[in-house]
């Protein structure tokens, strides 16, 4: 696979963040920051699917990436030193809904701030500024999001994930499928299913270094 580090038009740099524990005016995030201090334990959605950000070690069975660390010193922060940081996968379709049921006490799965998101959650501060990209197999023609359009042909997302509307926006012509996990999405562009997989360069990056070891 090979890297292609082009944003989709006049994209803006998308802006992944994790949800706010304690953001001021809301009773219902005081009461789990609260029920939080009282087990010690805060409860996170992360990916287990996006290698450097959140990828499960088949090893020991423990999901480990930056994301990951990050949480994990997030809560000792709110917590103390002692603090626990308990681990929930999630995906791109099902990290709100968990949230929102309870299930999660924060998200930190590679979410892109999007007004529409900011008006059913709280977000942080960014801690990651990525472009959205897409990815190709080697040999491939398509050089960027223009030559998708001109071809009409697939490309791969997840569903749940911003990226895939973008392409409509700039590639209408292209044909869109998305899978439930960067796995599938993965996957399907090795089998050839689809031409590209878009989403954000960061989570490209860690999959073309994954393929490049398989290879």
């Amino acid at each position: 696979m090979k890297k292609v580090y082009r944003k989709l038009g006049l994209l803006f740099a998308l802006l992944i963040t994790i949800i706010s524990l304690s953001a001021c005016g809301s009773s219902a995030k005081k009461d789990v920051l609260t029920e939080d201090k009282a087990s010690n334990t805060i409860t996170w959605g992360v990916k287990a699917d996006t290698k450097l950000f959140g990828l499960m070690d088949v090893k020991d069975n423990q999901i480990k990436g930056f994301e990951i660390d990050l949480a994990k010193a997030m809560t000792k922060q709110i917590l103390g030193k002692n603090g626990k940081a308990r681990f929930l996968q999630v995906t791109s379709q099902t990290r709100m809904p968990l949230l929102r049921n309870g299930n999660i006490d924060a998200i930190m799965a590679t979410m892109t701030i999007t007004p529409e998101r900011a008006k059913q959650v709280d977000f942080s501060r960014s801690y990651f500024d990525a472009g959205q990209a897409i990815l190709v197999k080697d040999g491939s023609p398509i050089k960027n999001v223009s030559d998708l359009n001109k071809r009409g042909d697939v490309v791969l997302g997840v569903v749940g994930s911003n990226s895939v509307q973008n392409i409509g926006k700039y590639a209408p012509k292209a044909k869109v499928l998305q899978l439930t996990d960067y796995s599938q999405a993965l996957t399907a562009l090795k089998s050839g299913q689809g031409q590209a997989l878009t989403t954000d360069n960061g989570i490209l990056y860690g999959m073309s270094v994954e393929t490049l070891v398989i290879q």
